[in-house]
């Protein structure tokens, strides 16, 4: 998952030192890492998709996240919607991710 490069905040007493923004930077990636490790593991969850096709206009979507819109029927699984997108399992999970944290997806165990 790619993030974009951040300011990072410090308390007034703590005076940022490289030590400290190296160990904030490891913890992100370490709960990055488990996020996308909870996703593979959902690969044969049931994409839906949380809002109406009209709130959806009010988000700014890029391309990928649009194919995975796009793609969820309901019906299909994450692993299927994703090839339907034209995604690679790496870089898809990463786009579910962000769509679940934006409340637009949710994924459902199958039955």
């Amino acid at each position: 998952m790619t993030r974009e490069a951040e300011e990072l905040e410090f308390d007034q007493d703590e005076s940022p030192t490289r030590r400290s923004g190296i160990v904030l930077a490891q913890a992100r990636a370490r709960e990055t890492a488990r996020e996308t490790e909870a996703l593979l593991a959902q690969l044969d969850a049931i994409v839906h998709i949380a809002v109406s096709f009209e709130e959806l206009t009010w988000f700014p979507l890029g391309g990928e996240s649009s194919a995975i819109i796009a793609a969820a029927d309901g019906r299909a699984t994450m692993k299927v919607v994703l090839d339907r997108a034209g995604l690679s399992i790496a870089e898809g999970t990463a786009q579910v991710a962000a769509l679940i944290a934006m409340g637009l997806v949710t994924l459902q165990r199958k039955a």
